[in-house]
């Protein structure tokens, strides 16, 4: 059986430290205060978590914001990651990462273990494989037709891309997307060769979706809509009854629901909460360091969301947006000067800009980590 939660937010539209579950807070106090994408040495991860009640814990990862760099390869046994070096477009896929983790448990059979995969399809370039990949629409622009959506956001800001040429690079993604869904089959399909389904627990999600101007911008990171915080969380296994979740979740919620999966009580302090326990309804609260203004200014942002509402807020320039996810789900009216929600929300995320733990400092982390970010686009 399994779990799908329908509502499903990470804390942060981009690869961020507390972005992936793996650490039970959010993405600005997982980050250091010194370097926000890395990982302060302070916090706790779920690998160490499990590597401490005697799991032996193993990491595939296709992210260089995943990675010893980052200080997200803590408390795994085993970690496999990539050369920085590696082209853009030549990020493994997500056949390698499987081939790396199905190797290591072909050498660790019969162990309890705890897996995590990182894969980087779908992420732009949008590079399907060719059997998935639509013919470019005449006229397009050879980045466009190339799924080059980084080097659009970056190079033709100026240069509006046209409805075809939006739609092509929506079809590119939807082929990535397709395309990883099936790789996702085939790791599935190999874990019950191998005749560990029953006793495995699967959990399915992701750090951001993507934006085809549906604000105005491509990619992700610098928004906080829900086109790039909407993702898929799906657990099933021995343990999870099959259900609906229609209760907001977080990616904070992994972490005390895989703790109690695996047995052990969670780390006190964590702002999770445990997705197999019953609860109220808890607001999703999701951050960007790197919100875009309409001026092409960068200021962080944070948004509260609950079940028919979201309110973002740019605290240093005291501007707020408030949506009615009811009647407008893709977010274009802002109420915030007509709904009094906006007020009542407002003072809750007020308060909770206030008792928000402060973002560690860190100490030994890679002096180069903002350049490497940079040569791949991560960092303006």
């Amino acid at each position: 059986g399994g779990g799908r939660c329908s509502r499903s937010r990470p804390s942060s539209p981009g690869s961020t430290p507390g972005a992936h579950g793996v650490v039970g807070v959010s993405a600005d106090a997982a980050g250091a205060a010194s370097d926000p994408g890395f990982l302060a040495d302070t916090l706790p991860t779920l690998a160490e978590h499990a590597e401490a009640a005697g799991v032996t814990t193993v990491g595939v990862s296709a992210s260089p914001l995943v990675s010893r760099a980052t200080n997200l390869a803590r408390g795994f046994e085993t970690f496999v990651e990539f050369s920085w070096d590696r082209a853009r477009n030549d990020w493994p896929g997500a056949a390698e990462v499987n081939a790396r983790f199905l190797r290591w448990l072909e050498r660790n059979r019969g162990l309890r273990f705890l897996a995590y995969l990182h894969y980087m399809d779908p992420h732009d370039p949008y590079t399907p494989p060719a059997a998935l990949r639509p013919p470019a629409p005449p006229g397009v622009r050879p980045a466009v037709a190339a799924g080059q959506a980084d080097v659009l956001a970056r190079r033709l800001a100026g240069a509006p891309l046209s409805a075809a040429e939006v739609e092509h690079l929506r079809r590119l993604y939807d082929g990535e997307i397709r395309a990883c869904d099936a790789e996702l089959g085939t790791l599935l399909d190999a874990l019950a060769a191998r005749g560990v389904t029953d006793s495995t627990i699967v959990v399915l999600t992701a750090d951001h979706g993507e934006e085809f101007q549906e604000h105005g911008r491509l990619k992700h990171r610098i928004h906080l809509y829900d086109e790039l915080l909407h993702v898929p969380l799906v657990i099933a296994g021995p343990g999870v009854r099959p259900a609906r979740v229609a209760e907001q979740t977080q990616g904070i919620d992994l972490f005390p629901t895989l703790a109690r999966l695996l047995g052990t009580p969670p780390p006190p302090g964590l702002p999770g909460h445990d997705l197999l326990a019953a609860r109220a309804e808890v607001p999703a609260i999701s951050e960007t360091l790197y919100g875009l203004m309409p001026d092409g200014a960068t200021t962080p942002i944070v948004s509260l969301r609950t079940t028919g509402w979201k309110l973002i807020h740019a605290p240093a320039l005291g501007r707020y947006e408030l949506y009615d996810l009811v009647r407008d789900p893709a977010e274009r009216a802002d109420r915030f000067a007509s709904a009094p929600e906006g007020a009542r929300l407002a003072a809750r995320l007020a308060e909770w800009e206030t008792t928000a733990p402060a973002p560690p400092r860190a100490e030994g982390h890679d002096p180069a980590l903002g350049e490497k970010l940079r040569a791949l686009g991560y960092v303006d």
